[in-house]
């Protein structure tokens, strides 16, 4: 390559304060609102169902693909400084949104009595919509249309059911959330590093398309792996009727 530059993606500073601060300070106002509900313990503590082996079988496929998203990027092209702000942006929006869709989302599709499948997809299914203008990368919210607008939907919904049973899985939200921010620091790294060497590798393009075609599929897989019911009694409420007959 002719030419590249060190600081992609408008440098780490752009990163850090543009990008990953109002991120930050949007997990702390969540944290605050979820300490005042009392949910603290309940979304950081152990969860109340544990994962099955075809879970871990498929958590594993998705660590591995990960594992070679990351060996292809060529760091060269990047210096420290932005692939550490990178690295901080990711972790931010893993926290953030795993303390929003795995954390109260989950909670709250609980405390209505539905099955852990239905708080699965449920809860997939709104962090897909929420994610319905995100571009792959860090550009931020922006305007897609017709295949572009399916696969978004398809990838997040797949994606959220993972990071569901990544919870579940382990035991542990926090896991999710370094899941997740696994996912998005692989995808920021391609972006920057297309940004430096002003082209797309070959490599990394491949391995992003394969894994935005791949996930979703172990995520509508994983649904039939996914049974039981916490119940709202755990949480001291009264059995709905209609819950009772399920």
């Amino acid at each position: 390559m002719e030419e590249s530059r060190a600081d992609p993606l408008g440098g780490a500073q752009y990163v850090l304060l543009d990008l990953a601060l109002p991120v930050a300070l949007t997990g702390l106002v969540v944290l605050g609102f979820v300490r005042s509900l009392g949910w603290g313990r309940e979304i950081f503590g152990v969860q109340p169902l544990g994962g099955r082996r075809g879970q871990w079988v498929a958590l594993a496929l998705v660590a591995v693909m990960l594992v070679a998203r990351f060996a292809v990027v060529d760091y060269s092209l990047m210096n420290t400084r932005v692939v550490a702000a990178l690295a901080v942006y990711a972790v931010c929006v893993g926290f953030v949104e795993g303390l929003v869709f795995r954390g109260i989302v989950v909670a709250c599709l609980r405390r209505g009595g539905d099955r852990e499948r239905d708080v699965a997809w449920g809860s997939a299914a709104i962090f897909a919509l929420v994610h319905v203008g995100n571009v792959v990368g860090v550009e931020g919210l922006s305007p897609i249309d017709g295949l572009g607008f399916i696969g978004q939907v398809i990838f997040a919904f797949g994606a959220g059911v993972v990071l569901y049973v990544a919870m579940v899985a382990t035991r542990f939200v926090v896991w999710s959330m370094v899941l997740h921010a696994g996912i998005d620091l692989a995808g920021f790294f391609v972006a920057a590093q297309a940004d430096a060497a002003f082209e797309m590798d070959v490599a990394p393009v491949i391995l992003t398309l394969v894994f935005g075609l791949v996930l979703p599929v172990i995520g509508v897989a994983l649904l039939f792996l996914i049974d039981g019911r916490v119940g709202r009694e755990r949480y001291g409420l009264p059995v709905l009727a209609q819950t009772a007959r399920r």
